[in-house]
C-alpha cells in the first residue's frame, strides 16, 4: 500500500533537533508519527513512536505552538508500507 508521508526536522528552543516521520495512513485521521535522531535513519536506531500529530503537519513549516521550536520539511512524497516495513526512496524502516 502506498501512503503520503513527510519528514520534518524539529529544532527545539535549545538548538537540539530530531526528525519526525509523519504517515498519512487514513485520509481523515491524525498522522502516525515516529521520531529519529538522524535522517536518513540507521538500522541501529529503532524509530521512537510519538503521539499522533495533527494533519496540518503534512504541509506546515515554521514555529511550533507553545514555544516548542521550529519545524522544517526535509522530504515528502509517497512511501510503500507492507506489514511492519516502510520503504521510502530505497530506505527501509521497520516499524
Amino acid at each position: 500500500m502506498r501512503i503520503p508521508y513527510v519528514v520534518l526536522r524539529h529544532t527545539l528552543p535549545d538548538g537540539a533537533f530530531h526528525f519526525d516521520l509523519l504517515l498519512d495512513v487514513e485520509p481523515t485521521s491524525p498522522l502516525l508519527t515516529f521520531q529519529f535522531t538522524q535522517w536518513p535513519p540507521i538500522a541501529e536506531e529503532p524509530p521512537k513512536r510519538l503521539p499522533d500529530h495533527r494533519r496540518e503537519y503534512l504541509t506546515y513549516v515554521g514555529e511550533v505552538s507553545g514555544g516548542r521550536g521550529v519545524v522544517e520539511r526535509v522530504t515528502a512524497g509517497e512511501c510503500e508500507v507492507s506489514d511492519d516495513l516502510l520503504t521510502i526512496g530505497g530506505i527501509e524502516v521497520r516499524l
